[in-house]
């Protein structure tokens, strides 16, 4: 059985299928499911049309570096081609609302169903988002055409993200949302 709806408001936030008991999923069935990451560097369009068949789901980047213009480009690019695909949006590259409304919009007219959210790696936001949970709060409130939307977790630490700092998001998100 599927669960469904971690965040009211969100859509589907996640969605796990469980493997049923006794039954163990084959490397084929594994390898049918996954996303390959795709980072948006010069000839990866080209790299994606020559080796990836077009049913397997694109995940695409986005580097604090280069930023979201590049990854909407390839996304749009590659959506083009018949992919499925889910962007990244870097809350610390997302300037105001009025801006988020913009990327909201130009993923809805590429036909994007899912996007990953993440903080991201700038060092600096670009203005009012910190990371990722004030960037979801928004979306819900502008409103959005998301079936899926994929968050961030860090099980083996991140580089630049102290553990007590993520364990604090993590129960405060909980929270929020009622699970604990």
């Amino acid at each position: 059985r599927a669960q469904e709806g971690l965040v009211p408001g969100l859509e589907r936030v996640m969605t796990a299928t469980p493997t049923p008991v006794g039954k163990a999923a084959t490397v084929a069935e594994l390898i049918a499911r996954s996303r390959y990451e795709v980072i948006p560097l010069a000839g990866a369009e080209e790299q994606v049309l020559e080796h990836v068949p077009r049913d397997v789901t694109l995940t695409v980047a986005v580097s604090p570096v280069k930023g979201l213009e590049h990854t909407f480009e390839l996304a749009g690019a590659l959506a083009a081609h018949g992919y499925p695909i889910v962007p990244h949006l870097s809350a610390r590259l997302v300037v105001d609302r009025a801006h988020l409304a913009e990327l909201i919009a130009r993923l809805t007219e590429m036909g994007v169903q899912d996007v990953f959210v993440v903080a991201g790696d700038a060092d600096q936001p670009a203005g009012a988002f910190e990371g990722a949970a004030a960037l979801l709060e928004a979306m819900q409130e502008i409103g959005h055409p998301f079936e899926q939307i994929g968050i961030t977790g860090y099980p083996e630490s991140h580089p630049l993200i102290d553990d007590e700092t993520t364990i604090a998001a993590i129960l405060m998100a909980y929270r929020e949302v009622g699970l604990i």
